[in-house]
């Protein structure tokens, strides 16, 4: 009886997977780095390296600039830093997927892939500081509950 209950009991280890269950704490909570992204450009302007975010390499256009002060509000009056922020409609339409075993974060706005052109894809993703939160608040606690429910045994 016992070696029948080991074999189950690896038989449930072998069965669970690592990736998917990743996978799917992330899916679960991909408002959460969709709103840590555009949380990230809003008040630090850094990209996913920690660089500052630029367009073609420095800041905005001196009409840019002439532009975001006559008009912007809020974020989108700001100038002395790249927010890419001016309506904030790509900001509101900042969505998270993960494809294969990468997570990605993309906008649906019409003009994301010119914008990606000129700013680098690295604008979209979460830095170091905000992956660690992201991984210490929400991915190993779902994790290590999942992983206990499924196998029984517990994370510590």
């Amino acid at each position: 009886m016992a070696l029948n209950g080991l074999k189950d009991f690896i038989d449930t280890l072998d069965a669970f997977d690592f990736e998917v269950s990743m996978s799917g704490i992330i899916l679960d909570n991909k408002d959460v780095i969709s709103n840590m992204v555009a949380e990230q450009l809003g008040s630090t302007s850094l990209d996913g390296n920690g660089n500052p975010v630029t367009l073609d390499g420095g800041g905005y256009a001196d009409s840019t600039i002439r532009y975001k002060q006559e008009f912007g509000q809020g974020l989108g009056a700001i100038t002395d830093r790249v927010t890419l922020f001016q309506t904030g409609e790509l900001y509101r339409m900042i969505d998270t997927e993960v494809v294969i075993d990468e997570v990605q974060t993309m906008s649906d706005v019409p003009y994301y892939d010119e914008l990606m052109a000129r700013t680098g894809e690295d604008v979209m993703k979460l830095n170091e500081s905000n992956r660690l939160d992201f991984a210490t608040e929400i991915l190993m606690p779902a994790f290590s509950q999942e992983f206990l429910d499924k196998t029984g045994l517990q994370i510590t």
